[in-house]
């Protein structure tokens, strides 16, 4: 097995290409050998980007969770997501301008706002890189994330 590079990059000036030419060979070789060994490269983006990549089997792992590993609208490769996280809001609280709200203070009102608290985070396996970097839907609404979990 391998893991490709940059699989995910479309322009990345063939090293994807020459990387899986050299792979194929050597498996080739390896494959005369020993017939049954298992041969196997490709991650997601190897997946969807070359079906030459997929060999005996494939690791995929975003793309099962409905992510684009190319960064595009996963439904135009026919992804869908495989999770849903639900909460609800349990609290809806005034933070005046120049409060702060959130572990570390990460998210400080510049001007007086209504912040719905849902009772969801880290301990839940909610990612703090989506601190201030996300959207909730509340009755089909969008509203932006703020604060760290």
């Amino acid at each position: 097995m391998t893991h490709f590079a940059t699989a995910d990059e479309m322009d990345d000036d063939g090293f994807f290409a020459g990387q899986l030419d050299m792979f194929s060979r050597w498996a080739a070789e390896e494959k005369a050998r020993q017939p049954d060994l298992i041969v196997h490269a490709a991650n997601s983006a190897a997946t969807l980007r070359d079906p030459r990549a997929h060999f005996d089997m494939v690791r995929c792992g975003v793309a099962i969770y409905g992510l684009d590993p190319f960064g595009v609208n996963p439904a135009e490769r026919g992804l869908a997501a495989a999770l849903t996280l639900t909460s609800y809001v349990a609290d809806v609280k005034l933070c005046r301008a120049g409060e702060s709200a959130g572990y570390g203070r990460r998210f400080v009102a510049e001007r007086d706002t209504w912040l719905g608290l849902l009772p969801i985070g880290y301990g839940d396996g909610w990612r703090r890189g989506l601190s201030n970097n996300a959207e909730v839907l509340i009755d089909g609404a969008r509203y932006p994330l703020v604060g760290a979990p």
